[in-house]
């Protein structure tokens, strides 16, 4: 307990089963006015955009458990006893044979996803800004989280 100054997570929360629980422990071993640094891939706000974005994510890789939006984040961080502010979303633009063959997605699960894909709705292709391979753009959040004390 209380003993760290910064506590950091980059791109690993998406595959947690329980992030309320990981910011608990995040805000538990933190120092008062420790701070939390948080960079992860997140859902848009858009409920559709965000079903099909995790969708998608599973089929590439079943260790996926969610991608969470910003507000999610500062809802799970707040609760746990962090002040937390946005430092900035920005694009992460996600070539699809690349992000794939990263993780060894089968043909069949690839061939699911770009099934998906094609079959959203207009506003969610806008969204994630789809491109006719698969390729598309997801945001990705860094957030900051500090422990009162």
């Amino acid at each position: 307990n209380d003993s760290f100054d910064i506590v950091t997570c980059r791109y690993a929360a998406h595959h947690f089963p329980h992030p309320a629980q990981a910011a608990r422990e995040w805000a538990r071993v933190l120092k008062p006015g420790g701070r939390f640094l948080l960079g992860d891939v997140v859902a848009p706000d858009d409920a559709n955009s965000d079903t099909v974005l995790n969708a998608a994510e599973i089929l590439r890789d079943p260790s996926h458990v969610r991608d969470h939006t910003v507000s999610q984040w500062f809802a799970m961080l707040e609760d746990a006893g962090l002040a937390v502010r946005e430092i900035g979303v920005f694009p992460l633009r996600l070539e699809f044979a690349s992000w794939t063959a990263r993780m060894r997605t089968p043909e069949a699960a690839a061939a699911q996803i770009r099934a998906l894909f094609a079959g959203t709705p207009a506003s969610v292709q806008e969204t994630l800004h789809l491109e006719p391979d698969g390729t598309f753009t997801c945001p990705v959040a860094v957030l900051l989280g500090e422990k009162s004390g």
